[in-house]
């Protein structure tokens, strides 16, 4: 397996997510016999790819500025246009939103908290973090494998 630390980066901040979303929908649970209580959730993924597409951006400008350096002598070397993007780290500023569900609420108390489809989310979320949490423990254990081999 190859060890990547922007893989690593992606699956801590992914992990972060779905911590968050697993602390809103045991909110909702908690929640469901609270009058006009309405559910949260928590998004991350949208926000996570366009990092990870400004990452790519910033990888492909370095790729394309280092084979046109090497072949060019420093005195016709045309400089980076956007250093402010090559020089910030891709995931700074990842925060996962929560946001509000204002659907339609139960006519009786105003609580739009839906046990079932909590109890869904939370076997969901539980699932992909188990998932994410293996691979990265799998990735720790071929950096430990490295170490231990000498390189």
């Amino acid at each position: 397996m190859e060890i990547s630390t922007r893989a690593m980066d992606v699956a801590k901040l992914a992990l972060d997510g779905l911590i968050q979303r697993q602390q809103a929908i045991a909110s909702n649970t908690a929640n469901v016999m609270t009058p006009d209580y309405q559910r949260k959730d928590v998004v991350f993924e949208d926000q996570l790819q366009e990092m990870l597409k400004k990452d790519d951006i910033k990888r492909e400008v370095k790729a394309i500025n280092s084979a046109y350096y090497s072949h060019k002598s420093l005195d016709t070397v045309t400089p980076v246009k956007d250093l402010k993007l090559l020089s910030q780290n891709s995931f700074d500023g990842y925060k996962p939103e929560i946001i509000r569900d204002y659907s339609a609420s139960n006519p009786e108390n105003g609580n739009n908290v839906n046990v079932e489809a909590e109890m869904m989310d939370m076997t969901k979320t539980g699932i992909q973090y188990n998932v994410l949490s293996t691979l990265e423990g799998k990735m720790f254990q071929s950096l430990s494998d490295v170490i231990k081999s000498g390189g």
